[in-house]
């Protein structure tokens, strides 16, 4: 009895992995014939199955670990080559979200964004105090000297600015540098001051700076916000809706008398008819001289859908102060949102928008005011072409920057 339980535990086994039935006479003890000796020991279950089967089993095995080292190694190289190159993350991200999705890409970038965090804390304890250098334009030199400091000029150098442009003879746009962030000395901001006096601020969703404003008074250039799938944020350019405002979300306006301003969304659906450019980007992070309680939420829904606002990379932004004189642009690196808005907020701004994330995308560059016009970077390390934002082969941008124009009448 119990033989033949085994049996057909046995018959049950090997007829569901060749997938047809096989009668139990063909386990069943057979007796020797007559007048021969039975040498031959009795089959094991091993050998039952066909070895064609098993070498199906043994392929199917092989390929499968050959896909794990494959997603593995993989995976690894999301994670560790943008912490050692952070030039690469930026094109890596945009190329996989089109294969992996947004979702899977943020989270794979948030891992590479800790793995490089703790590379810089190992490098500054070992004595590389990784500093950002902000990098004066070639012509400024002899520009400061001849330039006479004016009132706003004198008063913003005795408290810690320096002239970073000049155009005419007048000083336009200044710079310091601060660390907002106690627990990493090496997460730097370089802040740019800009005299809204002396410049008009203008937005292009794509494209190039025009041939008009290029040839005659064009002073600076700035990025803009996240592309459009990171959270649809509203952009209108010249007139002409990119797409449409998002309420309370952080916007910065641009009028059509050329005045500024940085706010809140609130008027729903409807834009003022005063309005000639707007971009919206994340909620604001500075509102009324203060940091957002909004910060405390990380919800990918405000924040683009891309990585956890408590996330370190480069991170840029720009805030206004309260009378409007002074719109002020910060770019850095290690930067929390939370630590960008204390910078701004330190600089002097009333409400200010977090702007573009990542080493790749965020930039602030000076013009040359001599032919051939050419691009400078005011920071060390960000990637900037001679011809940034200006026409050429190479010039030509799909992402959105805002530029700026000296008055001729100021």
């Amino acid at each position: 009895m119990i033989q033949q339980t085994i049996l057909s535990d046995i018959e049950a086994e090997i007829s569901h992995h060749l997938g047809k039935n096989i009668p139990s006479s063909a386990f069943s003890p057979q007796e020797p014939e007559t007048g021969r000796e039975d040498t031959e020991a009795p089959k094991k279950y091993h050998e039952i199955v066909p070895r064609r089967n098993k070498g199906k089993y043994r392929k199917a095995l092989k390929y499968s670990g050959y896909s794990l080292i494959s997603i593995t190694m993989l995976l690894a190289g999301l994670i560790f080559v943008p912490s050692a190159f952070p030039e690469l993350s930026a094109y890596m991200a945009d190329n996989l979200r089109t294969v992996l999705g947004s979702g899977i890409v943020a989270g794979l970038e948030e891992l590479s964004f800790s793995v490089q965090d703790n590379l810089n804390r190992l490098r500054y304890n070992a004595g590389d105090n990784q500093q950002i250098k902000v990098e004066l334009p070639k012509q400024s030199a002899a520009a400061y000297k001849s330039t006479s400091l004016d009132r706003i000029s004198d008063s913003l150098v005795k408290n810690g600015w320096e002239v970073l442009s000049s155009y005419s003879s007048q000083n336009i746009i200044f710079t310091r540098k601060i660390n907002p962030d106690e627990t990493r000395p090496y997460a730097q901001v370089v802040l740019s001051l800009v005299r809204l006096d002396k410049v008009n601020l203008n937005f292009a969703h794509e494209g190039s700076i025009p041939a008009e404003k290029q040839n005659e008074n064009l002073v600076a250039a700035f990025n803009g916000g996240f592309k459009p799938v990171h959270g649809r944020y509203g952009m209108m350019d010249n007139y002409d809706v990119i797409l449409p405002p998002r309420e309370n979300i952080a916007t910065l306006l641009i009028f059509n008398d050329n005045s500024i301003d940085i706010t809140s969304w609130t008027f729903q659906n409807i834009i003022p008819p005063n309005l000639k450019s707007f971009r919206q980007n994340c909620p604001l992070i500075v509102q009324n001289g203060e940091i957002s309680d909004i910060l405390i939420n990380r919800s990918p829904a405000l924040w683009g859908y891309t990585v956890d606002n408590s996330q370190v990379t480069w991170r840029s932004g720009a805030g206004i102060t309260a009378d409007k004189k002074f719109l002020i642009y910060g770019l850095g690196k290690s930067l929390t949102v939370k630590t960008l808005a204390k910078a701004l907020k330190e600089s002097g701004v009333h409400n200010a928008m977090q702007l573009d994330i990542n080493w790749q995308w965020t930039k602030f560059i000076v013009y040359t005011q001599k032919p051939p016009l050419t691009a400078q970077k005011i920071v060390n390390g960000i990637n900037v072409r001679n011809n940034e934002y200006l026409t050429g082969n190479n010039g030509v941008h799909s992402r959105d920057f805002f530029y700026l124009t000296y008055k001729k009448d100021s």
